[in-house]
């Protein structure tokens, strides 16, 4: 072989090589079953997080995951609240079907062909383990073994939403026996909840390390959600940053807090703090490469505890908030990062939503797909693969405040708010590809589309039943549900 092909043909082995590299090992072949690691914040903003925009404090752990992994854009919560949003998480059903469509008290039944993901996770022989703010329970419930009967070997945490309001909770469970933390007292005290949801969720991961089992972990932290309330260490570095750094004295049900948007900073920075801390778990167990990790919010930032969404535009440039269902109550930050199977630095505009997790569960483990989910799996995009499947529409309702109704079709959506009313309120009309702050309302010129929109709201709902109605009834009838 003379000099000059020798040289050639190694270029080309190089080149190959350096492909073979960079490029995820999926291509053809079917990747093995990871461990997942989903962390859950609460009423975080779509622009809440550096890598989506946030330029008055930093979020490096959080960036450095969208960097090394997929950053999703268009992403949805399941609802604009706790419950029902953590219940489609749960379930793969959206608000049109799911048993749960708005706060109130309740827990997750384990109603005959309603599987939880997490049931989903155990039926593949997974470890599963609830750490913090518990997505099966809702406003004063005291069914403490609740998550362990849907599907989680181990719970640590507060077992109704009211109780992850305050970040420092008198009393936790443990796998169904209740533990005090000392020194507090709900509003403070001596032990962050977070904290300690952290130290439990990162001692477990090390757990199954060492036992060699697939694991699902699901860590919900009550953050930022009200209370507006963290640790010294985390908002001194803000105080004095920013402008109208205002007290909040009249937080009603929540806690009154002193510099409010440097608490508000020191709360997101914690979570990403926290974020690190997980993956540094999983690191030094051997777990990094073998372990998908999502980060989400359960909805859009939130206007209570004194806290603004406009202070750091927390939902970017989207047009309102909790409890609205315009893009900014339930469009949220979605990231994955799973090495070597992800493809790094990815972003995407699929359109996705927390009804699509548990499919795309059961794609990744090999599971059937339980019936009557609106669900569908996202692992093609995450992995590369072709065969994407895009929604034909996407459907909430929300009961509060008179009731409100949203359906998105291609870049098409749709609002109605005051469904309830004698007289409802009128269909507005958005095209998201070029006005996702929903700023003109297109629905005068579009008859057609506001038909087609009717059309989607009666076909994308089954009336619940009786039994399903006891956890939304207060929503329903109009009495204040828990927050």
């Amino acid at each position: 072989m003379t000099q000059r092909l020798l040289a050639f043909t190694l270029s080309l082995l190089a080149g190959f090589l350096l492909v073979s590299c960079a490029s995820p090992r999926h291509s053809g072949e079917t990747a093995p079953r990871p461990n997942v690691v989903l962390i859950l914040a609460d009423d975080l903003g779509y622009g809440d997080l550096g890598c989506y925009g946030q330029k008055n404090f930093a979020t490096p752990h959080l960036d450095r995951l969208a960097s090394d992994g997929i950053r999703f854009t268009q992403h949805y919560a399941g609802s604009t609240v706790c419950a029902p949003s953590r219940c489609a998480l749960m379930t793969g059903r959206d608000t049109g079907h799911g048993f749960c469509r708005g706060n109130g008290a309740g827990t997750l039944p384990g109603t005959p062909g309603q599987r939880t993901v997490a049931q989903v996770f155990q039926s593949a022989g997974y470890a599963t383990a609830l750490v913090g703010k518990t997505t099966v329970n809702s406003g004063d419930s005291t069914d403490f073994d609740a998550p362990r009967r849907n599907g989680f070997d181990h719970f640590f945490g507060v077992v109704s939403h009211n109780a992850a309001h305050r970040q420092y909770p008198v009393k936790v469970w443990r796998d169904g026996v209740a533990e005090t933390l000392e020194g507090n007292e709900g509003r403070q005290g001596a032990v962050y909840a977070s904290d300690a949801y952290t130290r439990d969720a990162c001692a477990w991961v090390a757990r199954q390390g060492r036992e060699k089992k697939p694991f699902f972990l699901l860590l919900s932290l009550p953050m930022p959600h009200a209370d507006i309330v963290v640790p010294e260490d985390s908002s001194a570095p803000f105080v004095g940053k920013f402008a109208d750094d205002r007290d909040s004295t009249k937080a009603g049900n929540y806690t009154d807090a002193p510099h409010v948007k440097a608490t508000f900073a020191g709360m997101v920075t914690r979570i990403d703090r926290y974020v690190g801390d997980i993956l540094k778990q999983l690191k030094e167990s051997g777990l990094d490469d073998t372990t998908l990790v999502i980060f989400t919010s359960d909805n859009g930032g939130h206007l209570e505890g004194g806290h603004r969404v406009g202070d750091f535009e927390s939902n970017g440039d989207l047009r309102g908030a909790k409890r609205d269902l315009y893009e900014g109550g339930i469009r949220v930050p979605f990231i994955v990062r799973w090495p070597d199977h992800i493809k790094r630095g990815q972003t995407t505009g699929h359109v996705s939503a927390f009804w699509d997790f548990l499919p795309t569960v059961c794609e990744l483990t090999g599971q059937a797909v339980p019936e009557n989910v609106q669900g569908q799996s996202f692992a093609p995009t995450l992995l590369g693969r072709p065969g994407q499947a895009d929604h034909e529409s996407l459907y909430w309702e929300f009961h509060e405040n008179s009731g409100r109704r949203a359906v998105r079709w291609g870049n098409w959506k749709a609002v109605q708010y005051d469904v309830k009313k004698a007289v409802p309120g009128p269909i507005e009309l958005y095209d998201l590809e070029r006005d996702p702050g929903e700023k003109t309302n297109l629905a005068p010129e579009n008859p057609i589309l506001v038909a087609k929109a009717i059309r989607l709201f009666e076909t994308g709902r089954t009336e619940p039943s009786e039994a399903e109605w006891s956890w939304t009834r207060q929503a329903t009838a109009g009495a204040k549900p828990s927050e």
